[in-house]
């Protein structure tokens, strides 16, 4: 089983591990899917999220501007930070929980894109 839907995994995860033979639940969909190109339910972008994360938003494009970086990576970055913050929430959460999730997970999301951003720019 893990290697039909880990293909590209050599070892083990602990998450893998946990998982055991029931498999990873969205371990087996195609990854658009899990981006929302086909997913209906990912939509934090037209709810919006109550303008909670703005400042933080706002901070963090300014000090990626401090450093350079053009608007279409900055945007590319946001991008990245929302649909990593919402995939955790839609996969992690119940559904009457996952906004409240994504104000959570979006912090470690701005983490993963200024990570990406960085990297990218070099």
């Amino acid at each position: 089983m893990r290697e039909r839907i880990f293909p590209l995994i050599k070892r083990p995860t602990p998450v893998m591990d946990a998982l055991g033979t029931r498999g990873a639940g969205m371990g087996w969909r195609p990854m658009y899917y899990m981006r929302g190109v086909m997913n209906p339910g990912y939509d934090y972008a037209i709810r919006g999220v109550d303008g909670s994360l703005d400042a933080l938003k706002a901070q963090k494009a300014s000090d990626w501007r401090a450093k350079g970086y053009s608007e279409g990576m900055i945007n590319m970055a946001f991008s990245l930070a929302d649909e990593w913050a919402w995939s955790m929430s839609k996969t992690f959460a119940p559904p009457a929980a996952q906004e409240e999730a994504f104000k959570l997970n979006y912090p470690k999301g701005l983490e993963v894109a200024d990570r990406w951003i960085s990297k990218m720019s070099v």
